[in-house]
């Protein structure tokens, strides 16, 4: 369940991303890219994978990991 408001916030294409499963299949977080997120993201809607980001000083988030994904 998804609560507060939905917040638009650009990644930068040299982010670092870590991501594990269901993205990938391990369970140990494993740096992707931002085009295997997005192209994930894409082709699972509504999936509501939980993510922890920091943004730079310009707002654009530089470092996006994935939480443990419990259905």
């Amino acid at each position: 369940m998804t609560v507060g408001e939905e917040t638009f916030i650009p990644i930068a294409e040299d982010a670092k991303i870590t991501a594990l499963s269901p993205i990938l299949s391990t369970t140990v977080s494993k740096p992707i890219t931002l085009h295997e997120l997005t192209s994930w993201l894409e082709s699972h809607p509504n999936r509501g994978l939980v993510f922890h980001y920091n943004a730079n000083h310009r707002g654009i988030i530089d470092t996006l990991g994935q939480e443990e994904y419990t259905p």
